[in-house]
């Protein structure tokens, strides 16, 4: 098979033959735009001891068994179609061991299979039995079809967690037996919270996206299931609290003034600040605390949660040189806290240095991917909607 004629080309030529004829509407016009604020988690605190430990020492854990799970997302948009380009990477830092899904060389040359569905369409008349080849997604988990009404975020996020769990239900003991998950190890928007509490929220075009939603929790629940049941053991590692409430809620250090809301990292900022004041920045851990959801599919696994703020500098008096993140964990497990900080507090990087890296690898193989295809497209005179072009020249602006 020439390069010519490999399996991307193939796959945008049959797009593009069943596309040209229709021209995608706007976003769903009853729901309007999801924000990042609607698939922020609504957590509750079930239990645990909200105490605050200034850092002064720990016990280094072993890396060696320690692996990261990230997916990333991207998308071309086109008056004629809208393409998520998803991608989920494995990596072992010290083991140098791992995989990424989909394999670039093979799924570009269509010498090889990718082995998970990382290419998603919405357009019209795409909905075809054995049109296009098996890495292309044009329906969601509850068998909905990806026409032009479908909110485009909520189809990219769909995409990463069908990712996420196609790669943790082929981890492997050769890849360690700890796995970090860059983000909760579980997660249930806000938004499908409301669904369940509020008629009015209870709409047609809302009903498609909670039902597929649950599909995706529950194949979630199971892969982890199954990772526990074969003695792995899992952390969540949350980086973005600007969004939850949850401290401010139960304000466990009793900080605050009566009913004040602030989001988590704010709540941090202050813990933070009172500690730098006291003779200079110090890493903490504010924990543990038990959380619980609403619950959507039945018996959810309880997490145990810690924040963890650790400062750039040493003689700063403020919080401006802290990181902040969240710890879940699946069982009170001191080791696997100790390994959380090895990963973070002890190689430098702050945020545990196994999710920066596997988050990189998984960005990179989504973002090639991505202008891989913006040049076939590009090729095949198919035109990108103005706002695709406006990012485009933001994204190459500095070169």
């Amino acid at each position: 098979m020439s390069r010519e004629l490999g399996g991307l080309d193939r796959v945008i030529t049959n797009i593009i033959a069943t596309t040209s004829s229709n021209t995608l509407t706007s976003m769903d016009n009853d729901l309007g735009a999801f924000t990042l604020q609607d698939f922020t988690e609504e957590l509750e605190i079930s239990g645990g001891k909200a105490g605050l430990t200034v850092i002064n020492g720990f016990d280094k854990g072993d890396l060696s068994g320690v692996m990261g799970v990230d997916s990333s997302s991207r998308f071309i948009d086109t008056p004629y179609f809208f393409l998520g380009i998803g991608s989920v990477s494995v990596y072992n830092r010290v083991l140098r061991t791992g995989f990424d899904c989909p394999d670039i060389y093979g799924v570009i040359y269509g010498s090889r299979r990718s082995g998970c569905e990382w290419l998603l369409v919405i357009g019209n008349g795409l909905d075809k039995d054995g049109r296009f080849l098996e890495q292309v997604v044009t329906r969601n988990p509850a068998g909905y079809p990806y026409t032009a009404g479908y909110n485009r975020l909520m189809a990219l996020n769909e995409l990463r967690l069908r990712l996420e769990s196609y790669a943790l239900n082929h981890i492997v003991d050769d890849y360690g037996r700890i796995i970090l998950v860059d983000g909760p190890i579980y997660h249930i928007p806000s938004i499908f919270s409301v669904y369940l509490r509020v008629d009015r929220y209870k709409s047609e075009s809302l009903r498609k996206y909670y039902e597929s939603w649950r599909i995706l929790l529950r194949e979630r629940i199971n892969a982890l299931n199954k990772l526990v049941g074969k003695g792995f053991r899992i952390l969540g590692i949350v980086k973005r609290l600007e969004y939850s409430t949850i401290l401010s809620r139960i304000d466990p250090l009793n900080i605050l003034r009566r009913n004040a809301r602030i989001n988590d990292y704010t709540y941090l900022s202050i813990v933070a600040n009172n500690i730098a004041g006291k003779g200079g920045a110090k890493p903490f851990i504010l924990g543990s605390f038990k959380y619980h959801n609403k619950e959507i599919i039945g018996e959810l696994p309880e997490r145990i949660g810690y924040y963890v703020g650790l400062p750039r500098r040493r003689e700063a008096r403020n919080s401006s040189n802290y990181v902040f993140y969240r710890a879940e964990l699946l069982e009170n497990d001191p080791e696997l806290l100790n390994i959380v900080l090895t990963d973070s507090l002890g190689s430098g990087a702050l945020l545990p240095l196994t999710i920066l890296l596997v988050d990189s690898r998984a960005k990179k193989l989504s973002g090639g991917l991505r202008n891989y295809l913006l040049r076939l497209i590009e090729n095949k005179g198919i035109p990108l909607t103005y706002d695709m072009m406006r990012s485009i020249e933001g994204l190459y602006s500095g070169w």
